[in-house]
C-alpha cells in the first residue's frame, strides 16, 4: 500500500529508477534522507517518515536499486560503487547543507562509505545499527562455498534467517508495517562480499565528514553492537555521539520503545539545526 506521502522516481546511475516517497513539514526547519536497509523498502519507514515530519523536517526516502519498488534484480546490484552513486543522486535533489541522513543497518554502512568518499556534505548523520561485521558471521564451510559460487554464480541466494524476532520485540508492530510482500529473505553471494568488503573499508579507516549520531541495541543479533562500540571509539567525526539502547534489538525504530528512540533522533537533529552544525 502507497501511503498518502508523494511518491515518484528518479534515475540513478545507468538505466536504474528509484522509487521515492517525500514528506512535507508545515514550516521545515530542515531534511532528512532515509536510507533504509539490505533487503527491505521505504514501506517500513512510514511511521519514521511521519515523525519527523511532525519534528518539522522534510523527509525524503528512497528504494535502493533492487529493491522495493525500484528497478534492478531484487537484492542485487553490480558495484557498491552503483549504489553509493545513487545516494549521491538522491543528495544532489536536496539542500544538502540542510539535510541529515538517517541510515539503518546495511544503509548506515553504505552512507558512512559514500560520505567518506563523496564531495557532498550533508549537516549530519544518524547511524542505526550500522553494518560493520554481523553478530553471528557465516561459518567457514559456507564461506568457502559461498567464495566458490561466488565465482560460478554470483547472483546466488542466501536465506539471511533474520526474522522478526531478531529485529524487534514487538512482532505485532513489525507485522502490520508496510510493504511486506517486497521484503527480501536472502542476500545474494555477490551482495554479501560486497557489503563485507565496504565494512573492511570502514574498520580499517573509520572517519565520517559530518557530526554522527550512532545508535545501537545492545541485544542486536543482527549487527554486532560491540563492534559497533570499538568503531565508535576510532571514529574521526567533527563531533560524534553514541547511544546504546539495552535489550533493544536490531531495527531501534521498530522496537517496543521506539517513540523513545524516535525522540532522540529528533532532539539531536534539532540541536544540530541550531547548532548550524
Amino acid at each position: 500500500m502507497i501511503s498518502d506521502c508523494e511518491t515518484g522516481e528518479i534515475k540513478g546511475s545507468g538505466s536504474a529508477a528509484l522509487f521515492f516517497r517525500r514528506w512535507k513539514a508545515a514550516a521545515p526547519v530542515g531534511q532528512v534522507l532515509v536510507i533504509h536497509g539490505l533487503g527491505e523498502s521505504t514501506g517500513r519507514y512510514l511511521h519514521v517518515g511521519r515523525c519527523f515530519q511532525q519534528a518539522g523536517f522534510n523527509v525524503f526516502a528512497v528504494d535502493l536499486r533492487g529493491h522495493g519498488r525500484s528497478s534492478g534484480q531484487r537484492g542485487a546490484f553490480a558495484r557498491y560503487e552503483d549504489l553509493a552513486s545513487d545516494v549521491e543522486t538522491a543528495l544532489a535533489g536536496l539542500e544538502v547543507k540542510a539535510t541529515i541522513i538517517f541510515a539503518h543497518s546495511f544503509g548506515a554502512q553504505l552512507a558512512f562509505w559514500t560520505l567518506a568518499r563523496s564531495p557532498y556534505r550533508p549537516l549530519g548523520l544518524i547511524a542505526s545499527a550500522p553494518w560493520l561485521e554481523l553478530t553471528s558471521p557465516p561459518g567457514p564451510s559456507l564461506r568457502r562455498f559461498a567464495q566458490v559460487m561466488r565465482r560460478c554464480w554470483p547472483a546466488c541466494p542466501f536465506p539471511t534467517g533474520i526474522t522478526g524476532d531478531k529485529v524487534s520485540s514487538d512482532p505485532a508492530f513489525i507485522d502490520a508495517l508496510d510493504d511486506k510482500h517486497l521484503l527480501i529473505p536472502f542476500i545474494r553471494v555477490h551482495t554479501y562480499f560486497e557489503a563485507e568488503r565496504a565494512a573492511g573499508d570502514l574498520l580499517r579507516h573509520p572517519f565520517c565528514p559530518v557530526p554522527v549520531l550512532v545508535a545501537h541495541g545492545t541485544a542486536d543479533p543482527v549487527t554486532s553492537p560491540a563492534v559497533t562500540r570499538e568503531f565508535f571509539n576510532r571514529l574521526e567525526a567533527p563531533a560524534k555521539t553514541l547511544k546504546l539502547y539495552p535489550d533493544l534489538r536490531h531495527e531501534l525504530h521498530n522496537e517496543r520503545a521506539r517513540e523513545t528512540v524516535l525522540r532522540d533522533y529528533v532532539a539531536w537533529m534539532r540541536e544540530l539545526v541550531s547548532s548550524g552544525g
